[in-house]
């Protein structure tokens, strides 16, 4: 290997050539208003006028004079008060419905803050008397009803639009199945918009207290047993799972029924995807692979985690990697800031900075070096001074590395070892290594690797100032490398899979795994090994239903012969 030194990447990636929220509206009224300024705007007028208004009406019934200068200034002050206040409680973020209930609780916050900034300014001792400590009270009060009426109107308006327009002709009749808040916020959306492929025609939803309730503009007819009887009323085609906390095997579950009703099946990315980010329309995707087998729920403790990594200078090595690049996305949502990219992959490293970028945080330090070259991660330490360390940098290709075993030595242990002892000498206040459930069958080389990491950061943690601790992690569905991926090109080739294979395993999405091994920094104990696993077991049968679910591609290279029409068919035993 080069023992070069490492290098930073000194270019900044270019800007993301879309966000987000870039969706088309169909219709004039709602492009103004989702238009975040006018609303800031607005609101600061209802502000400046609120407070003449309280003022007015307290003239009305005590005869003292308005003092004009002062009156304007606060007016101003007001305004500008509650449009940074506003902007805080992110009432004008991306994506935000207008009038809906998420929003009149930010707008109440927003307007709470803004009074008791004015009251504070009416007491102040700098002339007294000039403001009375009645305006501010009633200023807040008609403020707070002119924003809600403002808003009220917007949504009858829009509402009252979508209802106007008429389907566009490419547009595809389409049940809904979840009148949570993420339906209504997509019902709202797709309903005012021409421009979507989506005709929302019937709501349905599996909580039997929201049978009858109207959402986004629509009653909810049912449960899902219920699906198949509103797809043949309405000639539905398509059917959106609005559940945002859907676990894997309820999505197999609705999966199986929409197949065989003809639907096709569209799922929303869930909260832990999301980091935050408000739901819109182009988050509506065709469901993957992950989504029918390494999809679980997650409650995290979002707040935690910030206080433990906010401000704080993060390293992540292997962030090249997938499992790397989701663990930088999030360190940088939480607020880490500096975080540093550790791997040799210098194309990868690029791709995230720009995901980073997307999320309107700090760029990341991208440094390429080989960690199993001590020089080089002794100047990468020296280079970024972190007080968090996440070792995910390794090699889990089983197969490889039974072939190469000097590979696991040089990587899994080598590796390990020069960055958990870099780690020490710079005082590191938390290092976590991340394994995988290879180490549990130490009789595999990966496995074998894997245990010797654990333990050398078992042993630094004795005497280490900071905390030192692993975390194993099951097969990732998306992961380059393991027994899913060795098992999908099997399928994809037409090979059919001894049933000796079909135990159960636990399988976690990359995106959920780098979520567990944050919740696992929280309460983490130095010394200690913390297995991590999905809530569900999956077999084999379920993997290649899924496999063919998800539109695996297969290798039409082979004969007629060596294929098989129906996903069942490959868990099936072989004579040999």
């Amino acid at each position: 290997m080069s023992s070069q030194s490492p290098t930073k990447m000194s270019q900044s990636p270019p800007k993301a050539s879309c966000s987000f929220d870039r969706i088309v509206m169909g219709a004039r009224f709602r492009r103004w208003s989702q238009r975040r300024h006018t609303w800031a705007a607005a609101d600061a007028v209802t502000w400046f006028a609120a407070v003449w208004i309280a003022a007015l009406v307290r003239r009305l019934y005590v005869a003292a004079p308005l003092g004009l200068p002062w009156l304007a200034a606060t007016s101003m002050l007001a305004a500008g008060v509650f449009v940074g206040c506003a902007t805080w409680r992110g009432l004008y973020g991306r994506g935000r419905v207008r009038g809906s209930y998420d929003e009149i609780i930010r707008l109440v916050q927003a307007s709470a803050l803004t009074g008791l900034v004015l009251v504070g300014v009416a007491v102040l001792p700098v002339r007294p008397g000039a403001i009375a400590g009645t305006i501010p009270v009633l200023a807040t009060m008609v403020a707070l009803a002119g924003a809600l009426s403002l808003r009220v109107l917007a949504r009858v308006v829009r509402a009252r639009a979508g209802a106007a327009l008429a389907p566009a002709a490419d547009q595809i009749p389409t049940i809904m199945l979840g009148a949570g808040s993420a339906g209504r916020a997509l019902i709202e959306q797709l309903r005012t918009d021409r421009d979507s492929h989506c005709q929302p025609i019937a709501l349905l939803d599996d909580d039997p207290a929201k049978l009858g309730a109207r959402v986004g503009g629509m009653t909810v007819l049912g449960d899902r047993s219920k699906l198949a009887e509103l797809t043949w009323r309405y000639e539905a085609r398509q059917l959106i799972v609005c559940v945002a906390n859907a676990d894997a095997a309820t999505l197999r579950e609705i999966r199986r029924q929409a197949g065989g009703l003809g639907l096709d099946m569209l799922v929303l990315p869930s909260q832990t995807e999301r980091l935050g980010r408000p739901l819109t329309v182009a988050d509506v995707r065709s469901v993957s692979l992950e989504d029918l087998i390494g999809r679980t729920h997650l409650p995290t403790d979002d707040d935690a985690l910030r206080a433990l990594l906010s401000g704080k200078s993060v390293l992540v090595t292997g962030a090249g990697g997938s499992l790397g690049a989701e663990i930088t996305q999030r360190v940088a949502h939480l607020g880490a800031s500096p975080i540093t990219m550790l791997d040799i992959d210098q194309p990868a490293l690029h791709t995230v900075q720009i995901d980073v970028q997307r999320l309107g945080k700090p760029l990341p330090e991208a440094v390429i070096a080989d960690i199993r070259e001590l020089h080089q991660v002794r100047e990468a330490f020296e280079i970024s001074q972190p007080t968090v360390v996440i070792h995910a940098a390794a090699i889990h290709d089983a197969p490889k590395l039974q072939a190469s075993p000097e590979e696991a030595w040089r990587s899994n242990v080598i590796g390990t070892a020069n960055v958990v002892e870099s780690a020490r000498a710079h005082n590191v206040a938390l290092f976590v290594n991340v394994s995988s459930f290879a180490a549990e069958d130490p009789q595999t080389t990966l496995g074998a690797s894997e245990l010797l990491a654990e333990r050398l950061t078992r042993s630094v943690a004795t005497d280490a100032a900071g905390t030192f601790l692993s975390v194993r992690l099951p097969e990732l569905v998306g992961s380059r490398h393991g027994a899913l991926t060795a098992l999908t090109e099997q399928l994809r080739r037409g090979l059919r899979v001894p049933s000796g294979d079909e135990s159960p395993t636990s399988f976690l999405r990359v995106a959920d795994a780098a979520q567990l091994v944050l919740d696992a920094m929280v309460h983490a104990n130095s010394g200690r090994t913390y297995t991590i696993s999905s809530d569900e077991t999956t077999d084999l049968e379920d993997v290649a239903q899924a496999l063919a679910w998800a539109g695996l591609p297969r290798d039409h290279s082979r004969s007629g012969a060596h294929r098989s029409a129906e996903a069942g068919a490959y868990a099936e035993s072989t004579q040999p």
